[in-house]
């Protein structure tokens, strides 16, 4: 997985591109207009790289997780079907292990999303914050 970065001050914007095999996920961030006075690389790099994380975790759950969760499943529902069926064997524990694998996965990623959109929130509502205790200051000095 690479990631990238383009920093464009003059449209007030940063992106950032991960590239994970033939695959590219972006993520841009925009300064608020009411910000131009503090845009920085660093903060669009930063919030434009949590979206395309979540854009890359959205992708791994729905096109990687999902269907190899789903099909394990189906296995076991096949292997159910059947009158030899031995729920014991080395077989279905080690299909059961693998559906377990992939159930913890899925659940690491949805949790995994959540986190960096909350961080994603309190990163910015931090960042007006201290903006705003700067303009404050900033006012006062003048």
């Amino acid at each position: 997985m690479k990631k990238h970065f383009i920093w464009l001050p003059e449209e007030n914007k940063t992106i950032c591109e991960i590239k994970d095999n033939n695959l590219v996920f972006t993520g841009t961030a925009f300064c608020h207009e009411h910000d131009q006075d503090f845009k920085s690389e660093i903060t669009g790099g930063y919030i434009a790289e949590s979206r395309a994380d979540i854009k890359y975790y959205q992708h791994q759950k729905n096109n990687v997780i999902k269907p190899a969760l789903k099909a394990l499943n189906h296995l076991l529902n096949c292997l159910k079907q059947s009158k030899n069926y031995n729920e014991n064997s080395p077989e279905v524990k080690v299909i059961k292990k693998h559906i377990y694998n992939k159930e913890e996965e899925l659940r690491q990623v949805i949790t995994m999303i959540k986190i960096i959109k909350q961080d994603i929130k309190m990163y910015v509502d931090s960042k007006e914050a201290l903006y705003k205790k700067l303009r404050a200051r900033a006012k006062q000095n003048k």
